[in-house]
């Protein structure tokens, strides 16, 4: 057996290899002609071979995490060639096969909790919607854009190879950190330029469903979803809901100069307050600009902390406000504010978090679709106290302030249905279906989340004060089925989450574990041009766990199963109700969690849940 496993593998290196070279050829090669045609065939032919020889060896050696990725890429692979050779995009039985075994893999990928598969599974997922959309289009007779299986081959073969490039970075960058970053980074790259050669080559300005490409929320949050186009001149056309928002994505880099202090104990190691050293870090950006130009909010996640301060940052939610709104060629200052998570770590101790509410200030330029930025933020920070062991407490006063450097790029949404909306046709297709009862129907939600903890555990602050507190839980897939009532504009829904965290100091750990099922119903409350805001009651089934584990080898354990009431509200980002998915933020809140210890304290989970972003999709509407 083992001779066996070890000839797949040398076949499986050497189809990669052979893979890695011909999609290059055939990304490189003119377009149509023999060359590109030829590579692209050896290309297929290797890719095919990878995901064979990937899956045996994944399923004698029980790695299920290589059972996900070679059906995703066999998946992506498969359907891109097929659009050359079935350029109808009628589906037969095998693509009904494929389709079935993709949309279950994408499924187990975004419960895996894991947060790579929980990107390759959201980029699956859309896949796989949009695949839906267009396979029940033309079973209905109804007419698929132009040059349609053009784009739905680009995106396919272009994402297939962006994970054969990923493959080969993560087998010869074994030791880079933080560790996702080699499987994520080539789809951050990868995925604007996929959105860019399908414009390309399907002739510039046409409207054709860009494959479902999306890089999430969902744990990244860039959404290239069929009319995605360019960003908008805020300048021309007014101030319609139709360009009220557009998206963002981009990065930046931010340099904490040497400053804040820590000081130590009497008979510490030294005297006096020591500044805490310089430090920067590199972060993903995603967001939206608002209020025709006047408003940005984004969310900003680290992927990369250089520097030995022991200080770092974790997400953070910011707004700016612009006093001259952002237009084509001109620099615009802003202020804003944030909610910023700084977090300070020494050794094996326990790690500090302070939430932060700084002050931000910059300039803008932009160029098209193009956001370049610098700036600068302040926060008022207090000392706090800090377990350098068990039972000696440090005062550590973190960095104030920083700098920044960023790029975004913009893109739009809404655009395409303003000539409906202007001319009234959108008005009266809402009226005629509402009549009909059609606008009602089931939702099927998915999105990236995560939560912050709101209190301090009793139990933490009188057995273990040492080991400091909760701060941010994992991030985790928020999966909802729902019905939307179009009259009363009113959502049901049932929400599952599963969500952990993890703490620990001087070989103390503490895990806790929530796995919330949620019954849920909210009203939108307004509609500020397709900026809808919604609030409603919720009721959730909580199982609570907690496991500590100590020193000597000794373990503690709690558990509870409780019946709450809370609240859920948050915001959609509709331009109409007609759309068959829409842009969703939501926030979750239940009170009094908690699980009583032996040690007659309790551990709390109370938390405040938000999405980063998520998708909700209407597949009754699909068929339209």
């Amino acid at each position: 057996m083992e001779a066996l496993i070890k000839v797949t593998l040398v076949l499986h290196v050497m189809a990669g290899i052979s893979a890695l070279v011909a999609g290059f050829i055939a990304i490189s090669a003119k377009k149509g002609f023999r060359l590109h045609r030829m590579a692209g065939l050896v290309f297929y032919a290797s890719i095919m071979a990878v995901a064979a020889t990937g899956f045996y060896v994944a399923l004698v050696r029980s790695n299920i995490f290589l059972v996900y990725i070679s059906v995703f890429v066999f998946y992506q692979c498969y359907s891109g060639y097929r659009a050359i050779r079935n350029k109808s995009l009628r589906p037969s039985a095998a693509d009904w096969v494929v389709w079935t075994l993709a949309a279950v893999n994408s499924f187990l990928m975004v419960y895996s909790m894991n947060i790579i598969l929980m990107v390759f599974g959201g980029i699956s997922s859309f896949l796989v919607i949009t695949d839906l959309r267009i396979f029940i289009t033309v079973l209905r007779g109804q007419e698929l854009p132009r040059l349609q299986w053009l784009a739905r081959h680009i995106g396919m073969m272009l994402g297939t190879y962006i994970a054969t490039f990923t493959a080969f970075l993560v087998v010869n960058v074994p030791d880079f950190a933080p560790q996702w970053l080699p499987w994520l980074l080539p789809t951050m790259i990868g995925v604007p330029l996929i959105f860019y050669f399908i414009r390309r080559y399907t002739n510039r300005g046409r409207r054709v469903q860009t494959t479902g490409t999306v890089l999430t929320f969902l744990l990244l949050g860039a959404v290239f979803l069929p009319g995605t186009s360019n960003a908008q001149p805020y300048v021309e056309g007014g101030n319609t809901r139709h360009r009220f928002a557009q998206l963002t994505l981009g990065t930046d880099v931010r340099f904490f100069p040497k400053g804040g202090s820590i000081t130590y104990p009497d008979g510490g190691s030294s005297s006096g307050p020591k500044a805490l050293d310089a430090f920067g870090e590199s972060r993903l950006v995603f967001g939206g600009t608002h209020f025709w130009g006047h408003a940005d909010f984004y969310v900003a996640i680290p992927v990369l902390n250089i520097g030995n301060s022991g200080s770092s940052t974790s997400v953070e939610m910011g707004a700016r406000v612009f006093p001259w709104r952002i237009e084509d060629g001109k620099l615009r200052p802003y202020i804003g504010t944030a909610w910023m998570v700084m977090l300070f770590r020494q050794n094996d101790g326990p790690e500090l978090v302070r939430h932060t509410i700084p002050a931000t200030a910059g300039l803008v330029y932009n160029s098209g679709p193009h956001l370049f930025e610098i700036g600068t933020g302040y926060n008022l920070a207090k000392a706090r106290a800090y377990y350098t062991s068990i039972d000696e407490v440090a005062q550590v006063r973190l960095q104030p302030l920083w700098f920044s450097a960023g790029y975004r790029f913009m893109m739009d949404n809404t655009l395409s249905a303003e000539r409906d909306w202007q001319s009234g046709r959108t008005q009266y297709l809402t009226d005629t279906l509402a009549k009909l009862g059609r606008l009602n129907g089931l939702t099927v939600a998915i999105g990236a989340s995560s939560a912050t903890f709101l209190r301090n555990s009793s139990h933490n602050m009188t057995t273990m004060p040492f080991i400091g507190r909760h701060s941010f839980a994992n991030v985790f897939a928020d999966i909802g089925l729902g019905y939307y009532l179009h009259r009363s504009d009113i959502q049901l829904n049932l929400a599952f989450r599963s969500i952990r965290s993890s703490i620990s100091a001087y070989s103390y750990t503490q895990q806790l574990k929530r796995t919330a099922f949620t019954a849920e119903a909210f009203r939108f409350l307004t509609d500020y041009h397709g900026f809808a805001l919604f609030a409603g009651p919720a009721i959730s089934y909580e199982r609570l766990r907690v496991g500590e584990s100590y020193p000597d080898g000794e373990t503690a354990a709690g558990s509870s199963n409780l019946l709450r009431p809370g609240l859920t509200f948050g915001w959609d980002i509709r331009p109409n109700r007609l759309q068959s998915w829409y842009l969703r933020t939501n926030l979750r809140w239940f009170p009094n969690l908690s699980i009583e210890m032996d040690s007659g304290s309790d551990v709390r989970f109370d938390q405040l849940e938000f999405n980063f972003i998520q998708l909700v999709v209407f597949p009754g509407r699909m068929r339209w």
